[in-house]
C-alpha cells in the first residue's frame, strides 16, 4: 500500500510536468490555429502523453519494469492514455454542451483542465496495473 501510495504521489508530480506541456499546447493552438476546444485537447494530450510516459517510466515506476520492456510499456501506456482521452473528451464534450465554460476568454482551458483531472485516475491505474507492470 504505501508503495501505490508513493506511485500515485509520483504520478501526480509528473502529471503536472505533462499538464503544463499540454495546456502550453492547447493555448497555443487554440491562439494562433484557432481551432475547436475538443480538437485542442487531442493536440495537448499529443505532446504531453511521451512527456509523461518517459518520466513515469524514469521516476514513478522505475522498481515496476520487471516483466514489460520499454517498448510494450510504451505501447500499453498509449492504450491507456487513450482510454483516459476518450473519458478526458467526454468530460469536455459535456461541459462545452451544457455549460457557459467556452465563451469564457479562456474557458477553454478550463474546459480543458476539467478534462485532464477527468482522466487521471483512469491513467494511473492502467499505468500501475498493465504499462509498467
Amino acid at each position: 500500500m504505501k508503495k501505490t501510495l508513493m506511485q500515485a504521489v509520483s504520478f501526480f508530480f509528473v502529471g503536472l510536468s505533462g499538464l503544463v506541456v499540454d495546456m502550453t499546447v492547447v493555448f497555443i493552438t487554440k491562439l494562433v490555429f484557432n481551432l475547436p476546444t475538443i480538437f485542442t485537447g487531442i493536440v495537448g494530450f499529443s505532446f504531453a502523453l511521451s512527456n509523461n510516459f518517459l518520466w513515469n517510466y524514469k521516476f514513478t515506476f522505475k522498481n515496476s519494469r520487471s516483466i514489460n520492456s520499454k517498448r510494450k510499456s510504451y505501447v500499453l501506456y498509449i492504450v491507456t492514455c487513450c482510454i483516459g482521452l476518450v473519458v478526458r473528451l467526454s468530460i469536455m464534450t459535456v461541459l462545452i454542451k451544457y455549460s457557459s465554460l467556452e465563451s469564457w476568454s479562456h474557458g477553454y482551458l478550463i474546459i480543458n483542465f476539467i478534462g485532464i483531472v477527468g482522466a487521471t485516475s483512469i491513467n494511473f491505474i492502467g499505468s500501475k496495473k498493465f504499462a509498467f507492470r
